[in-house]
């Protein structure tokens, strides 16, 4: 059990699997997570579930120096669902390939996803 003293001198417990985001305008709660997902990166690991893809490309763009790049603004919010390799996006880029309707082109500096 870890304890956390605020500035305020409040006395907040967690236990194992609870996390506590700590902001000074509001009131710390602890609240379940989901410690696999939480922690993935760790194993390079990138764990989406009814993610916009915008988001998912953020969080690719994090690791990779190839960026990836959306094309088509409808396409910001489609979701992706499923588990990647943060340092490969060629698992990303071959699951959206399967979808009609999804263009992807690697121009070799980037990765352009864009409609068909």
């Amino acid at each position: 059990m870890f304890r956390h003293v605020a500035s305020s001198l409040s006395t907040v417990y967690l236990t194992a699997g609870e996390q506590l985001t700590v902001t000074p305008l509001r009131r710390m709660r602890p609240v379940r997570t989901n410690v696999t997902d939480t922690i993935a990166w760790v194993h390079h690991k990138l764990i989406f579930a009814s993610t916009a893809l915008r988001d998912v490309v953020q969080e690719f763009n994090r690791y990779n120096a190839r960026q990836l790049v959306i094309a088509s603004p409808s396409l910001e919010t489609f979701k992706i669902d499923g588990v990647f390799s943060s340092t490969n996006p060629n698992s990303l880029i071959a699951f959206l390939r399967q979808y009609p309707g999804i263009q992807v082109t690697d121009t070799g500096e980037s990765v352009v996803i864009s409609r068909q």
